[in-house]
């Protein structure tokens, strides 16, 4: 990777130094201590970094085109929910999380479908082929409205 995640945690080990003090005498235990704990903390950084290269080899999100061609077949609803879901990927396997997606936008799916439904009921529609009818008239009258309000 070119850019590492934390890419700066190098700076807390640049200028610690293990061993006498420069006037020769001993280095103290608690300082010792303090040393040892900012290793620690580095050590942690590299764990992390690791498992997030981990993760992204695991996901192959290293194919930068593959994503973006899956994106571009995605409508804009699917490449938001995805979007905004990204970050959640890393609680489930890859697996799991399309399935969740794909949860998630039948749900919103379905919402949709029930508003038009219950348009179509505050509109005293009562069967699918009125609806039908009316979405037919509604497409004609907004063509009408359109060829009116922009004569060649």
């Amino acid at each position: 990777f070119d850019v590492e995640w934390d890419n700066d945690a190098e700076l807390l080990l640049a200028d610690l130094a293990f061993g006498p003090n420069r006037d020769g005498s001993a280095e103290p235990p608690a300082e010792r201590a303090l040393k040892m704990r900012v290793c620690a903390l580095y050590n942690a950084k590299l764990d992390e970094r690791s498992r997030r290269k981990s993760f992204i080899v695991r996901r192959n999100l290293l194919d930068f085109r593959r994503q973006q061609a899956a994106d571009r077949r995605r409508s804009r609803e699917e490449r938001d929910l995805h979007a905004a879901l990204r970050p959640f990927a890393r609680y489930h396997s890859a697996d799991e999380h399309a399935a969740f997606v794909r949860g998630l936008l039948a749900e919103v799916r379905l919402r949709r479908r029930i508003t038009q439904l219950q348009h179509y009921r505050e509109m005293g529609l009562s069967t699918l082929a009125q609806a039908e009818l009316y979405e037919r008239e509604k497409r004609t009258r907004e063509l009408n409205t359109r060829a009116h309000d922009n004569p060649k």
